[in-house]
């Protein structure tokens, strides 16, 4: 596993401060860091089972059956491997930030199994779509639909293409689900002091790989790579895009942007109790991962500042409703909630949105959103 120098915590232009010291107060998050890491190096073998079942389908064809397909089977089986090698080799470089520090941490096979299959399935897909999402070339049309419209938004009330307004205000943003961070980017670049929040390590792993040690077009990967259905043709699957799609450390240095702050955990327990500290809030697809989306609500209010903003755009797929443990309010019932505390909703848009577009896919998938904008009173 090649490796990089990790650098201090004052050296980064996103600072998120996990250390070994960091751990030792929270056993039970040390576990699930533990198992990313483990799941990230693992990747590749965790896939094994994507070639097995290739090689076991095409090799109970008939001769006959063989003799109409228009390839190699192995041929095909071949691309698929060295497409999982190529995201293997992403994988190995962030885990090489952190595998040899924290070697004092060990776990149980019953603390593994407790969040291995969670960890494992988001590495391999709900992470893939993310990258795919906010660093690819090819995804800028969903990004300038989607994160366009909220930063257009966002101008009519903090015009951050005046640099010394922005300067002397120092207005603070906070992105809680930020996921692998390109709205957290194009805000510091735009001149606010931006503080970041994830629950998921894999994302907040990435996240500082990408902040501090990446160049444009650095990696390759193959986001398709794991299925076969729902596609056109067999080179959408094996289809590699190019990350990050700007130099994401330059592009802020260039700015002048201030050093960005990556808080961990859940955003409900961390931010309880916090008062009037942001001037800015911006809630991409994030709103509907809380069990008590009124509780939420209740702590965006505390959180801002008098004026202060809440930009949201996203679906209310309640999460935790699949596991009947959340509350799942309507946007009718939700909107009501938002005005009952204190919040003068200035903008509402509803809408259908695309969301992790694959170029080549016969599935397109898009969500009706709820575009607002909150102002706190």
């Amino acid at each position: 596993m090649s490796q990089i120098i990790p650098k201090k915590d004052e050296e980064k232009i996103l600072r998120n401060n996990i250390t070994p010291e960091f751990f030792k107060t929270d056993p039970y998050l040390a576990v699930r860091f533990k198992v990313v890491i483990r799941e990230m190096l693992d990747y590749s073998k965790n896939c094994s089972y994507i070639i097995k079942s290739l090689e076991k389908s095409y090799s109970a064809l008939s001769k006959n059956h063989l003799d109409k397909l228009p390839f190699n089977y192995k041929d095909k089986i071949e691309k698929v491997k060295n497409g999982i090698q190529l995201n293997q080799m992403f994988y190995n470089k962030v885990a090489s930030l952190y595998a040899n520090d924290f070697n004092h941490i060990t776990y149980t096979k019953e603390q593994e199994r407790e969040f291995r299959y969670f960890e494992e399935n988001l590495i391999r897909h709900f992470f893939m779509s993310c990258l795919m999402r906010d660093w690819t070339l090819e995804s800028k049309p969903e990004r300038d639909n989607n994160y366009g419209n909220v930063l257009k938004e966002i101008k009519k009330y903090y015009n951050y293409d005046d640099a010394n307004f922005m300067k002397n205000n120092n207005f603070k943003a906070l992105v809680p689900g930020t996921g692998c961070s390109r709205m957290t980017f194009e805000l510091a670049k735009r001149g606010f002091e931006v503080e970041a929040n994830d629950f998921c390590f894999i994302y907040i792993l990435c996240d500082d790989y990408l902040f501090n040690y990446s160049h444009k077009n650095e990696f390759q990967f193959c986001p398709s790579i794991h299925s076969f259905t729902n596609s056109y043709s067999e080179s959408s699957v094996i289809k590699r895009y190019s990350f990050p799609d700007v130099d994401i450390r330059e592009e802020l240095q260039k700015s002048g942007a201030k050093p960005i702050t990556f808080t961990k955990g859940d955003f409900l327990l961390k931010y309880k109790g916090i008062q009037d500290k942001y001037d800015l809030i911006v809630t991409l697809f994030f709103i509907d991962a809380s069990k008590n989306i009124i509780e939420l609500v209740e702590i965006m209010h505390d959180l801002l500042k008098k004026g202060g903003v809440w930009v949201n755009l996203g679906c209310l797929d309640y999460f935790h409703s699949r596991f009947h443990n959340s509350i799942d309010l309507t946007w009718d019932e939700l909107r009501h909630v938002i005005i009952n505390y204190d919040f003068d909703i200035k903008n509402e848009v509803a809408d259908f949105v695309p969301y992790g577009v694959k170029v080549g896919s016969m599935m397109s998938d898009s969500y009706g959103t709820v575009f607002f904008t909150a102002v706190k009173k």
